[in-house]
């Protein structure tokens, strides 16, 4: 496939670059660094897309003195092994049953020409698990 932009390929790179970012615990301290440099109340709580912007936002928020979860809480989505270090509460998405569902269904795919999949592995169950730790508690560090 190819784009063709006002801009020429810088502009492409740039737009594909910004596509497949991965993001970092530096791009999470950024941002709760604008979210408190914004001088609006400062929310009860954050959520982050990815456990690694959550540990970012954790170390921004220790770099400034704020306490977690009394302060504000942070949760994370991914499950990444190293949320259980930081006692970070996550979405575990259980990326590595996952990648073990698509392998099956695109080996049965290869060999069968059809993904067989087994009850377990159907694609509208997709397992999600709350895995509560330090960085969540009721709002105002009440009920903890």
């Amino acid at each position: 496939m190819v784009f063709v932009t006002p801009s020429g390929p810088r502009a492409l790179r740039s737009m594909l670059k910004s596509w497949f970012h991965r993001e970092t615990p530096p791009d999470g301290e950024r941002a709760m660094r604008s979210l408190l440099q914004a001088g609006a109340t400062p929310p009860t709580a954050i959520f982050c897309h990815a456990d690694e912007l959550a540990f970012g936002v954790l170390s921004e928020m220790r770099r400034r003195g704020l306490r977690c979860p009394e302060d504000m809480s942070v949760v994370g989505f991914d499950g990444h092994p190293l949320s259980r270090f930081w006692v970070l509460t996550t979405v575990n998405q259980h990326a590595g049953l996952q990648g073990m569902r698509s392998a099956r269904a695109l080996i049965s795919a290869l060999d069968g020409g059809s993904p067989q999949l087994t009850e377990g592995d159907q694609a509208t169950q997709i397992l999600l698990s709350l895995d509560v730790r330090d960085t969540t508690s009721a709002p105002g560090g009440l009920g903890r």
